[in-house]
């Protein structure tokens, strides 16, 4: 877990597997034993909080192209299919959630003193 996280889950199971010595099978097993999820499902995960922590920060003009290969995905439909996947809406919809000002979650909006009425 900790070299998922380091790595914001831009990380080969199949590296991570070598470095321990261990077939990928084998490290799949023991970790959805120890973790409850697949090594892949959690390097996904990670790399949506990463991407969720960025949502919260005040607006940036980045097309979602940069900022799929700045968060470790492949391209534009790699990013949207996970955060249709993860979020259950599109990216756009996702990053609109979050308050351009102070960075605040959704519930947040509705008493956010920085949001101009």
């Amino acid at each position: 877990m900790q070299q998922i996280d380091a790595s914001h889950g831009n990380v080969s199971i199949r590296a991570l597997a070598d470095a321990f010595g261990w077939s990928q099978r084998h490290l799949e097993r023991l970790f959805a034993q120890q973790v409850g999820l697949s090594p892949k499902h959690y390097a996904r995960i990670a790399r949506f909080q990463r991407l969720s922590r960025f949502a919260a920060r005040p607006r940036s003009d980045r097309p979602m192209g940069l900022l799929a290969a700045d968060f470790g995905y492949y391209d534009q439909s790699h990013l949207t299919r996970e955060v249709t996947s993860l979020a259950g809406g599109a990216p756009r919809e996702f990053f609109s959630l979050w308050c351009p000002v102070c960075g605040g979650a959704p519930l947040h909006l509705q008493g956010c003193p920085n949001q101009q009425r």
